[in-house]
């Protein structure tokens, strides 16, 4: 005799046999109201996470734009001040705005598949560029405000994920 397949009342997914819990989601079947209440406000407060991640990067990746393209200004304004040399000696003295714009670039694609990652590296390549421009002490401000919403972007990912793994979300 087959034992009568069961629904889950949180997840809608069936399941055999007698089990405390759901197999899927974890919903405590046998627990008291108050236990499935709790369990259902975790989740709801875990799904919050996962929204504020989601805002969070979305700053992000418009602050990694807006950086992006202030070191693609400076190549081409560079470019211009150099324009009396050779393409080659432009190029050599350009490098290391087009590697920071190529960078940033790098990060604003790597966010949406890899964030953590994309957050890390674009915290650290702020910071080094920051640390080594300091000494003019310009725009300090506005320098504090883009590390803070990197590593909120940072924080934020990561709370997600650790939710999404408890609420099995792929």
């Amino acid at each position: 005799m087959e034992e009568a397949t069961i629904q889950c009342p949180y997840c809608k997914k069936e399941y055999t046999g007698q089990v405390d819990k759901c197999p899927h989601c974890g919903y405590p079947i046998t627990g008291t109201k108050e236990e499935q209440g709790v369990f259902v406000g975790q989740r709801i407060l875990m799904k919050g996470d996962i929204d504020e991640s989601k805002s969070s990067i979305k700053r992000a990746r418009v602050v990694l734009i807006v950086l992006a393209c202030l070191y693609a200004c400076i190549t081409v304004r560079f470019a211009i001040l150099f324009k009396g040399l050779d393409f080659y000696q432009i190029l050599i003295l350009c490098s290391p705005s087009i590697l920071i714009t190529i960078l940033f670039s790098v990060c604003i694609f790597l966010l949406k598949k890899r964030p953590v990652l994309s957050l890390w590296m674009s915290l650290i390549l702020y910071v080094l560029l920051e640390l080594y421009s300091i000494i003019n002490l310009r725009g300090i401000v506005l320098i504090a405000i883009v590390i803070a919403i990197l590593i909120k972007g940072l924080y934020d990912v990561k709370k997600a994920e650790k939710a999404e793994e408890e609420l099995k979300i792929k």
